[in-house]
């Protein structure tokens, strides 16, 4: 009897975990580059690593347009890579003069709904460089067709000038750095998700 039940119980472990790398084998061929997902359009899947992620443009625009970088002189040690703009970001909000262009992603970005009718999304945040970069690549790719042709910041600071951040031009994919404090840019909301 104990042998059956021991037996018994490693069948039905064995079946959960099939079932679960199933479950996950699905996820990822279901999510797609150009997807309406968590909110918002994928515009990048990154499947080199394990638990697989990926990045979503907003679908709104009212949050471009009229924002300074930060009102501070000082550096938060911003990263250009990949998913570091969440910590870009939140590092930006955490500086003493504060961050018009992080705010206005974080909290004046309407949370639109995300995997069901209860769940909101609130984490969304000003690109790194790299994935502001993504973004103006994958754009045709992904169907993301509400980005105006402007200038827009990313939540990299300029290694080369601490007062100086990295902004894109959308028009023609151009990088360059603007005073964190004098100018006024667009801001662009994305969010991350791991499947």
């Amino acid at each position: 009897m104990q042998q059956k039940f021991i037996g018994f119980f490693i069948s039905f472990f064995l079946c959960i975990i099939s079932a679960n790398v199933f479950a996950k084998s699905i996820s990822h061929a279901a999510i797609n580059i150009g997807d309406s997902y968590g909110g918002g359009t994928v515009f990048f899947i990154d499947n080199s690593v394990s638990p697989a992620r990926g990045l979503i443009a907003g679908t709104q625009t009212s949050v471009t347009g009229d924002y300074i970088w930060g009102d501070f002189n000082g550096t938060v040690s911003t990263s250009p890579e990949l998913f570091m703009g969440d910590l870009n970001t939140n590092g930006m909000l955490s500086q003493a003069g504060g961050s018009p262009a992080a705010l206005a992603v974080t909290s004046e970005n309407p949370a639109p709904i995300c995997e069901s009718p209860i769940i909101t999304c609130t984490d969304w945040y000003l690109p790194s460089l790299k994935e502001l970069i993504l973004l103006w690549t994958n754009k045709d790719i992904a169907g993301i067709y509400n980005i105006k042709p402007a200038t827009y910041w990313s939540s990299t600071e300029s290694t080369a000038r601490s007062s100086s951040a990295w902004i894109m031009t959308m028009r023609d994919g151009n990088v360059g750095f603007y005073g964190k404090t004098g100018t006024k840019v667009n801001v662009y909301p994305i969010r991350a998700f791991v499947f």
